[in-house]
């Protein structure tokens, strides 16, 4: 009977430290010598701790973080919640005319005009706006389109962001007032020589004042190698490097350097062009001021909070994450600048016991290459949301799904983990990181958090390194 016992114990053990063996033999890869490297997997069903190797460690988490942000403001906020962008006016209507002033007042919906919403008409709401003038016979405006941007104070961006992204689409600024992304785009026609400067086309929507310096030339290389440089609020932009040669029509995104300005030119186009007549000017207030005695003209609702996070894991949509993260500032009665919303994140997860000493968060995003966290904290994390969260089926579908969706359609494609592992990725220069769930063969449920920082070697070995543990891991437990 002892011996039996014995026997039961050694085999019990022999099988972890098989397990073990196996998933640090994949760690140990000479190609990650120079890497920090954290993993950390807690079984659901069993409610232990399975794998655990560096996971006190802080680490670079990448996009990984928009994991607190989105969780924390569906949580704070609701699945149903809606943000709104209101129209508004001063004085009074009368014989055709509005007697005052047209505001647009920004409440940080950072889907308004959202090609990823309405791809055949983005600017559908301002054709509402229109619509509520017509049915109020306003066909003249004496006073001034105002737009009141003044919900986020401070900086358009976190001060942690490097040059080399902030003049990039997915360094586009935050504000209360958003349109299309925050996103311009410039088309080029690359038919030259190669090593030849390529082409402006145009630039959508077309930004009065810009002066972009155009350095990119044509190689013959697969896809987009250029970079903008350039800073919120300012029109001057210049982009480096190269596209592939031979293309009628390349298109490279930037960020807007003024959305609220985007906005005004085109409501005001809009005017226009149905009759409407705008006798002021435009004007665009960015600093807090009571608004007295205005009247409501309409009011435009986002998609649920469910759909903007649904893109913003999917798609890993830094603006979204960054507007997210600052709504929850505003939702705890502060004022939505990055420092007070990254304090309110933080406090967030403290408040529900989670150990923060070794986190420090510069944003909401994963942008900031300052921030830090430990693949423990995020699998502590992951692990309230599964079993104290009622969002957790909501929030569980707006994660990608290994071979299926999102940032993950071609991750573990060709493993017998397809579509078993739902999980945020994050990747910057040197950085990989997944973090989430695995519905493993057995059919148990694994939280995890996997982030290798400093790395020398090539993003393709790194990603087959992290599948073949996860997929270790989806087989045998």
């Amino acid at each position: 009977m002892l011996k039996t016992i014995l026997f039961l114990i050694v085999s019990f053990y022999s099988g972890i430290l098989l397990s073990q063996d196996k998933i640090q033999e994949i760690l140990n890869n000479e190609h990650l010598k120079t890497a920090s490297v954290a993993l950390s997997v807690y079984d659901l069903t069993s409610k232990k701790t399975i794998y655990s190797y560096n996971e006190n460690k802080s680490l670079r988490p990448a996009s990984n973080l928009k994991l607190l942000s989105t969780a924390a403001i569906l949580e704070t906020l609701g699945a149903d919640y809606r943000f709104k962008t209101l129209l508004e006016n001063s004085g009074t209507i009368s014989e055709s005319r509005l007697n005052g002033n047209l505001y647009v007042i920004g409440g940080g919906d950072p889907s308004l005009g959202s090609y990823r919403f309405n791809k055949e008409n983005p600017t559908k709401f301002i054709d509402e706006w229109i619509k509520t003038l017509q049915e109020k016979n306003i066909k003249t405006i004496t006073g001034d389109l105002i737009i009141v941007d003044t919900l986020f104070k401070k900086q358009q961006i976190p001060p942690t962001w490097v040059w080399g992204d902030i003049g990039n689409y997915y360094g586009a600024g935050v504000k209360s007032i958003s349109i299309f992304d925050n996103q311009y785009k410039i088309y080029f026609d690359t038919k030259v020589a190669i090593n030849d400067t390529v082409k402006i086309l145009k630039i959508v929507p077309e930004i009065d004042g810009m002066i972009l310096t155009n350095n990119v030339t044509a190689k013959k290389i697969r896809g987009d190698k250029t970079n903008i440089y350039g800073v919120p609020k300012c029109n001057l932009r210049t982009i480096d490097g190269f596209l592939p040669v031979n293309r009628d029509s390349f298109i490279v995104k930037g960020s807007i350097p003024n959305p609220a300005l985007i906005l005004a030119k085109v409501f005001k186009e809009k005017l226009k062009n149905n009759a409407i007549n705008l006798q002021g000017k435009i004007k665009i207030i960015e600093t807090p001021f009571e608004l007295k005695n205005l009247s409501l003209l309409h009011t435009t609702h986002s998609p649920t909070l469910i759909e903007i996070i649904d893109k913003t894991n999917k798609k890993s949509i830094n603006l979204y994450a960054e507007t997210l993260m600052r709504q929850l500032s505003i939702a705890n009665g502060l004022d939505g600048s990055n420092k007070s919303a990254t304090k309110s994140l933080t406090k967030y997860w403290q408040q529900k016991a989670i150990d923060i000493s070794a986190m420090k968060l510069y944003d909401g995003s994963g942008l900031s290459t300052y921030n830090l966290i430990t693949a423990k904290q995020f699998v502590d994390i992951l692990k309230i949301i599964y079993t104290d969260s009622l969002n957790y089926p909501n929030y569980i579908s707006t994660l990608p799904v290994s071979g299926v969706s999102g940032t993950l359609k071609y991750f573990l494609n060709r493993s017998e983990a397809k579509t078993h592992v739902f999980a945020k990725s994050g990747s910057i220069s040197g950085i990989k990181a997944y973090s989430g769930y695995i519905e493993t063969k057995k059919k148990n449920i694994l939280v995890f958090s996997f982030m290798i920082n400093n790395y020398t070697c090539s993003k393709s070995a790194v990603k087959k390194d992290m599948e073949r543990v996860l997929t270790y891991l989806y087989l045998n437990y």
